[in-house]
């Protein structure tokens, strides 16, 4: 425990002052993982539990039974037991700080969409990187709660930022790779030219990123008379904006004019889809062409007639693609 506990700065999580913190973070729902990330846990190696019982063991041992933190429970049950009257009726609520994508680590439907998604998609590889995009409502709901505990325990988080915080995104992939390498039955490398890439949604609450950047100023045009042109389709919800608009509600006073402090429970559980990419294999060499009739490419024109029997290009690569194909299977059957 104390090798744990240099590992916890600014926070210390193995302090008596945190266990009021844990209640109230308990009490608005907040899932086991999430817990720990906003207790200030670092230690990747206890996110990577997958046991999700001996995380919330852990956490009730952290927990004190004094007077000071039962009075924190039900003051937190009093005020958050209206907000959450319309969330979910699950015996599980979903997490309003990670949307539910740390609750899906140890889910079994959810990991065999994700294998069903990787293997329709008809890639050969023996190793993989997994990228994982999160919602920028992770921002903003992070950013409420950190107000929230700045109200309710300001001694312990007056200095603190989201920064001291591990992303979600992060844990997810501490936890879910491991898990994800072994259904597939490959190996998990973090940085690999093959990449499957979740991409989160919530659509539930995306209206939230909307209400925290509220009007956006649109810059002067560079040059005096230069009207500067922007796409309708233009997306105005980006990160920059998202952070901008939270600098301005530094406080829960403010942020509650715009949202809910802290925030409730959604009621439905984040959406993941699947985007499997390959880096680009770059090939260079030498080559003669004794032909002028034979092109460096496909000549094909527009109302489709080709002209000429071949290609350069077509000569090499299909030729390359078929060896590449084969020294790829083989390479997985040595592997694997």
């Amino acid at each position: 425990m104390d090798n744990l506990q240099s590992r916890h700065t600014p926070l210390q999580l193995f302090s008596k002052e945190m266990s009021a913190v844990i209640t109230d973070l308990k009490c608005i729902s907040c899932c086991p993982r999430c817990i720990l990330r906003l207790c200030g846990e670092q230690n990747n190696e206890v996110f990577k539990n997958t046991n999700t019982q001996d995380i919330e063991n852990m956490i009730e041992s952290l927990q004190a039974t004094d007077s000071k933190t039962e009075e924190s429970k039900m003051e937190v049950q009093e005020n958050v037991e209206t907000k959450n009257t319309d969330a979910t009726n699950s015996s599980t609520p979903i997490c309003p700080s990670c949307l539910g994508l740390l609750q899906l680590c140890n889910d079994e439907e959810f990991l065999k969409k994700i294998v069903t998604s990787v293997r329709n998609a008809d890639y050969e590889f023996c190793k993989f990187a997994l990228a994982v995009s999160a919602p920028l409502q992770h921002h903003v709901r992070e950013h409420s709660i950190l107000l929230y505990l700045q109200e309710r325990h300001g001694e312990i988080y007056k200095d603190i930022t989201s920064d001291d915080f591990i992303p979600a995104k992060d844990v997810f992939k501490w936890v879910f790779s491991g898990i994800l390498a072994t259904a597939l039955k490959v190996t998990f490398v973090p940085l690999f030219p093959f990449d499957i890439n979740l991409v989160c949604s919530h659509p539930e609450t995306d209206s939230e990123c909307e209400q925290i950047i509220g009007e956006t100023k649109v810059s002067k045009p560079t040059r005096p008379g230069k009207k500067r042109k922007l796409s309708p389709t233009r997306n105005t919800i980006t990160r920059p904006a998202v952070m901008t608009g939270l600098y301005r509600h530094p406080t829960c006073e403010k942020f509650r004019k715009v949202l809910q402090c802290p925030p409730v429970s959604p009621k439905t559980m984040i959406d993941c889809h699947v985007k499997c990419t390959h880096g680009s294999l770059y090939v260079a060499g030498r080559y003669n062409k004794y032909s002028r009739e034979l092109s460096q490419t496909p000549w094909i024109l527009d109302d489709g007639e080709r002209k000429g029997i071949s290609s350069v290009e077509e000569l090499l690569c299909d030729k390359l693609k078929i060896k590449l194909q084969e020294i790829g299977r083989a390479s997985c059957r040595e592997r694997v």
